[in-house]
């Protein structure tokens, strides 16, 4: 588990935070944290220790808080976590704030300069005491490009800017790259990015066709871009198709959110609501916006066929928006920003295994890690695999290689250790 402390430093610009693990948490209660020069009282601060007691009360929060505030009442310390039912809150100079796990605790006013926080476990407050001096450092995170793609309206972009708050890196919105691409493409390319196919006068299978010759111009910029970026973090969100994705010229991690349920409902409370919805602001009818969700519950449909077929991970919100990018997200952050980009520092078995993958062929190899759906495989020798893509027909994976694959496609054709993917 991704244990988030989160340091303030009066507004969100100087936030920062360090993602560490519980054993790394228990280790230190001080950190060095590098502001810029110049920012209150110099470029480096160490945290003060601080003390956070678990009561339990029955009176609701609203009746603590006032409490709190009344003139010469201190039954709470700065710091205090305080159980209310089944929520715990925090003691701040001005009040209270909710904790979630993994979620940032809401910014603290301005006239608190310096402030220390961090989620619960299992919702329990924890007891903390001062063991040193030494400060932890984050993990590298070594994370592979990153790709969420999906249908429209389903929380992609919600679900990066979570994901960028974990793990900073270059967030690629594909929505505003279609912007600017319109300005300087070449008339084809033009053309194309210009495609806004009605759901009026086209059938599902024309509109679907329209939006992928728009979405594959666009394809063809963010490719370049995310192989331009080799080495650095990139998260990518926006209209990706799965079939696309193996033109990368480098290991990446992509998952695609969908919604292949009823959601007309949904989104006509959402207009009717919010006069600020897109859909609201387009002015559409009851009508108009129930012929838009079926067209769209094709579009997720095609796009979970095409994942399934790649091995990408899907994530229906069919089931809850909020739900499912909680698990989305999660997802991302246990195998791609945690335990998912650390390798085994066991040494590899002396002989490789060979596996047989039903697109890419034959592949020798050691497992440097897995989980019970994906398994990172260390190659052994250079591999000419096969990969869908005809620009990728020639490439040739090196020896020492590490490719992330989906394990129920990888079929053993010898025997070897039962730690090995079955």
């Amino acid at each position: 588990m991704i244990l988030t402390v989160a340091i303030y430093l009066n507004d969100a610009p100087e936030s920062r935070a360090l993602d560490l693990s519980i054993a790394q948490f228990r280790k230190a209660v001080t950190f060095d944290v590098m502001v810029p020069a110049g920012e209150f009282w110099g470029e480096m601060y160490q945290l003060r220790e601080m003390v956070f007691e678990q009561l339990t009360v029955d009176a609701p929060e609203q009746e603590w808080a006032r409490r709190y505030r009344a003139a010469g009442n201190r039954s709470f310390a700065i710091g205090d976590a305080v159980n209310v039912g089944q929520q715990t809150w925090i003691v701040t100079p001005s009040g209270w704030y909710e904790v979630f796990p993994r979620e940032f605790i809401p910014m603290v006013p301005a006239a608190q300069r310096l402030w220390w926080m961090t989620p619960l476990l299992s919702g329990q407050p924890q007891m903390i005491t001062h063991v040193g001096p030494t400060a932890v450092a984050p993990a590298e995170t070594n994370m592979a490009p990153l790709l969420i793609g999906g249908a429209a309206r389903v929380g992609k972009t919600t679900l990066a800017r979570r994901l960028v708050q974990q793990c900073p890196s270059e967030l690629v919105h594909l929505d505003h790259l279609l912007h600017a691409l319109k300005t300087v493409a070449a008339q084809q390319t033009l053309n194309a990015l210009r495609k806004a196919p009605s759901i009026n006068t086209n059938t599902p299978h024309q509109w679907l066709s329209e939006l992928r010759e728009r979405d594959r111009a666009l394809w063809a910029a963010a490719r370049e871009h995310v192989n331009a970026a080799r080495g650095e973090p990139i998260i990518v969100e926006g209209g990706l198709w799965p079939d696309w994705l193996p033109e990368l010229e480098q290991d990446h991690t992509a998952i695609f959110i969908v919604d292949t349920g009823d959601s007309a409902d949904r989104l006509v409370d959402i207009a009717e609501a919010n006069p600020q919805s897109w859909m609201a602001q387009r002015k559409w009818s009851e009508e108009k916006i129930r012929r838009w969700a079926s067209y769209n519950r094709f579009r997720s449909e095609m796009i979970a066929d095409l994942a399934a077929a790649h091995d990408y991970p899907v994530f229906d919100v069919a089931g809850g928006i909020e739900l499912v990018q909680d698990r989305a997200l999660n997802h991302l952050i246990d195998h791609v920003i945690g335990k998912g980009n650390q390798m085994s520092n066991e040494p590899p078995d002396s002989n490789p295994m060979t596996w047989n993958h039903p697109i890419k062929g034959l592949i020798t190899g050691h497992v440097v890690w897995q989980d019970d759906t994906w398994a990172k495989i260390k190659l052994v020798g250079d591999h000419k695999l096969r990969y869908g893509a005809r620009r990728n027909r020639g490439r040739v994976d090196e020896d020492g290689a590490v490719l992330t694959l989906r394990r129920s496609r990888l079929h053993p054709v010898s025997t070897g250790e039962p730690s090995t993917p079955q």
